[in-house]
């Protein structure tokens, strides 16, 4: 069950939205034989889920025209560690329902809002702390981690049943910032959960600069073969 909290959004999660997104989830994973290794339900109860008003999201770390009508889904909500007097660094994912609800137009709050739940959750799953040394805001985090969330978003949406909402949530991915539409590119390789496994693994040594360049070069400008691409990555 997900443990969301308010802290001063004016929108709060009904509990057919919290039904929702943890639907989603538990199709995938029970239903459809999903496999243990990539589950996030675990999570959800560790984790809690806090809401934000606009006002209080931090300030969105690209260029103002990367936003536009499809952002990437970090403008939404966010994964991060939070310290404080009490507690010395634990998990937290922070989201604005404001912002959702202006994002999703024409879409469902609630499948924009499980996208970016997931999404979120992903990150979690992917962290690699207290061992973690790659830099959060660093462009080379944004083009690995970004698309490995979003591959996690459509597995799941995938599973749950491959019709008109995994259609709806793939093309709105394929509508957000490049790294993020990476994502496509990545579910539709087929890519095995041991790419986001050794991307777990990398995070806790660090990465080159000679390695970073040449990931983004090729990301950049011809993201097709990523398989090839990810096991020339690792073996550098």
């Amino acid at each position: 069950m997900l443990k969301v909290i308010n802290i001063n959004s004016r929108i709060d999660l009904t509990s057919a939205d919290c039904a929702f997104v943890e639907q989603v989830i538990e199709y995938a994973e029970k239903l459809l034989k999903w496999e243990r290794r990539n589950s996030i339900s675990e999570l959800l109860s560790e984790i809690p889920v806090f809401l934000l008003s606009p006002e209080k999201m931090p300030v969105w770390p690209f260029e103002e025209d990367e936003i536009g009508d499809n952002p990437g889904i970090e403008y939404l909500g966010f994964y991060t560690r939070i310290t404080s007097v009490y507690f010395d660094s634990i998990p937290a994912i922070f989201i604005c329902p404001e912002r959702i609800l202006l994002t999703a137009k024409n879409k469902s709050y609630q499948e924009l809002l499980a996208v970016l739940i997931i999404h979120e959750f992903a990150h979690a799953k992917m962290d690699s702390f207290p061992e973690d040394k790659i830099d959060f805001s660093n462009e080379f985090y944004r083009w690995v981690e970004e698309p490995y969330a979003n591959w996690f978003v459509l597995k799941y949406f995938h599973s749950y049943g491959n019709g008109y909402l995994f259609h709806s949530v793939k093309d709105c991915i394929q509508k957000e910032p490049e790294n993020y539409k990476l994502g496509c590119i990545f579910f539709d390789a087929d890519l095995d959960c041991r790419y986001w496994e050794e991307w777990k693994e990398i995070k806790k040594i660090g990465v080159k600069e000679t390695k970073k360049k040449d990931w983004l070069d090729k990301m950049k400008v011809n993201p097709k073969n990523i398989k090839a691409e990810w096991e020339k990555f690792i073996k550098i």
